[in-house]
């Protein structure tokens, strides 16, 4: 960590996550400005004041607390007793205060496509949308596509990267524009139950070359290298890296009840030499399934065409036991089955009120070891309103994946543990500058995207809240009682915190992991 320590990456992750609170809230003073409203603080950052100064009656400061910043307007507070001036934010017109409290989230939206705008200009990495792999039995395997496939729009909207088709949402049939062996084809897909990681049932395009080996694994005790190509295994041809496991699977249903296999894997490497690598492959029973509501649960969606599926598991079933082994949770649950080995497995299922029994034999999981990386392209555009195009369709699509999250987090089908907080702010921050500067412009777009969707969430003390209250206040016709809107501030306030302290744990989770 200490040898990979950059001055300037440091520099550039507090001028840009610093610049991201600053732009939010310069966006609520200019509103002020504009329509007269007196200004008495601009902070980024809260606590102790660092240092300030004082300019026409307002206080320009910096807080010790980095984790967000304000605008103090004059009797902006509850029970703060105002002078009745006409400069005062009470005694603005609705337009004015809505205008004021929406501003900061509207420049991060402006911020946020500027950002993309700049990125693509500078040169963005796109994991390719060519189909490596389809799953059988997927809403993709049954519409016809196939490895190859290089999937450009979806329903006539221009896919960037891989990223725009696995977080997609679908719940009604769309329409796939196909490229294959230079023929355009137009291609509906129906969504099925597949896995939340599979929307389509499709994987993405890897490189052949191995990226790494990874410690203890067949490949490494075999003798592996990064850059290693695999082109057969038992003589097997290997065509792209997702006909691997396809071979491996089976050689390991024909071995029958095994703990491992043993292949023959024959590799190139830099320089054309080939060398046959001779590996013994473990196998771990899976069924199938994936998790509905994140690794505190044991509730599933079973992938098409898997012994789950083939079982009768259905899309929001609960499993309570495995082998007669009660289970609470994702992690109990996959011990579990990794317990029973390859043999036939009982299973007992709730759902709704019924508990289902079920039997079903788990498929054999195989993995050599080689780690790979999803074939990318540079995307740089010279030409400011190609670029500004592509800003305009890459804010509009992360405002509808940040949407999507925090739909899914409400109903329970993205973990809590998803969150991040500073930590996580700061590590990518730093992480995607120290790999070019088009990754680090669009990582600061995207949290800049968050930050107007999350502000705009109706919790008290957040400018969607706030909002909220001054709507609730118009169709009122009074404002609301001093001590009700205390209250809600309050219970915001509290909310916040505890999401705060979520993150952190989150994030020192994934520290000392």
């Amino acid at each position: 960590m200490l040898a990979a320590f950059d001055p300037l990456g440091v520099l550039m992750t507090v001028v840009g996550l610093g610049g991201l609170i600053f732009f939010h809230e310069l966006g609520h003073f200019l509103a002020c400005r504009l329509t007269g409203t007196r200004v008495e603080a601009f902070s980024v950052g809260f606590g102790r004041e660092i240092f300030g100064w004082t300019r026409k009656g307002t206080r320009y400061r910096i807080g010790m607390v980095p984790l967000g910043g304000y605008v103090k307007m004059a009797a902006e507070n509850p029970g703060e007793k105002g002078t009745g001036a006409p400069d005062e934010f009470p005694n603005k017109p609705f337009s004015a205060r809505l205008f004021i409290m929406s501003a900061g989230v509207l420049f991060n939206l402006i911020l946020a496509f500027a950002l993309f705008v700049w990125a693509f200009g500078a040169g963005v990495p796109l994991q390719s949308t060519r189909v490596g792999f389809v799953q059988p039995g997927s809403p993709a395997w049954k519409a016809g596509l196939k490895p190859g496939d290089l999937v450009t729009h979806v329903d006539g909207r221009e896919v960037l990267d891989y990223m725009d088709l696995a977080s997609s949402e679908l719940s009604a049939t769309v329409m796939l524009t196909v490229e294959r062996d230079g023929t355009r084809l137009e291609i509906p897909v129906e969504p099925g139950q597949a896995g939340v990681d599979l929307p389509l049932g499709i994987g993405p395009e890897l490189r052949a070359e191995a990226k790494d080996v990874q410690e203890d694994s067949p490949a490494a005790k075999a003798g592996g290298r990064p850059g290693d190509v695999v082109v057969a295994i038992d003589g097997n041809a290997v065509a792209a890296p997702h006909d691997i496991e396809e071979i491996l699977s089976a050689t390991a249903i024909a071995a029958g009840e095994v703990a491992e296999i043993e292949v023959t894997v024959r590799v190139r490497r830099e320089g054309g030499d080939e060398a046959d690598l001779r590996m013994r492959v473990p196998l771990t029973p899976m069924i199938g399934i994936t998790p509905f509501e994140g690794p505190k649960s044991a509730r599933v969606v079973p992938q098409p065409d898997s012994p789950a599926a083939r079982a009768g598991i259905e899309k929001g079933d609960t499993i309570v036991s495995v082998a007669g082994v009660p289970v609470t949770s994702w992690e109990d649950m996959t011990k579990a089955i990794r317990a029973s080995g390859m043999k036939p497995l009982d299973l007992e299922v709730r759902r709704g009120e019924e508990t289902i029994a079920l039997r079903l034999t788990p498929a054999p999981r195989t993995e050599l070891g080689y780690a790979r990386e999803v074939v990318q392209t540079v995307r740089r555009e010279r030409n400011v309103f190609r670029a500004a195009a592509l800003g305009w369709k890459r804010t509009t699509r992360f405002i509808e994946m940040v949407v999507l999250t925090v739909k899914g987090l409400v109903t329970r089908r993205v973990s809590t543990e998803a969150i991040g907080g500073p930590i996580a702010l700061v590590t990518a921050t730093y992480s995607m500058f120290d790999q070019g500067w088009g990754l680090y412009l669009q990582l600061l777009g995207l949290i800049s995207v968050n930050l107007a969707i999350l502000n705009l969430l109706p919790i008290p003390i957040l400018d969607g809240g706030q909002i909220v209250l001054l709507c609730a206040e118009k169709l009122r016709g009074k404002p609301l009682p001093e001590r009700v809107v205390g209250w809600l501030q309050m219970a915001g306030l509290v909310l916040i915190l505890g999401l705060l302290v979520l993150a952190f744990r989150n994030d020192i989770a994934r520290l000392l992991q």
